[in-house]
């Protein structure tokens, strides 16, 4: 994961973009499938494995 757009306990809307993940040499966003309140479970800067809860 490259990066948060949103900071952690934020106010988060269905379909919003959450965070920027690296694969291979492009970014893609993560939107959020629900609306609610963001809490990060995996730190900016890592690696994670597909699948992986992140929020």
């Amino acid at each position: 994961m490259e990066r948060w757009l949103v900071e952690d306990g934020a106010v988060v809307r269905e379909g919003e973009a959450l965070a920027a993940a690296r694969i291979g040499n492009a970014l893609h966003d993560i939107v959020s499938s629900a609306s609610g309140h963001l809490a990060w479970m995996a730190p900016a800067g890592g690696l994670i494995d597909p699948g992986c809860i992140i929020a």
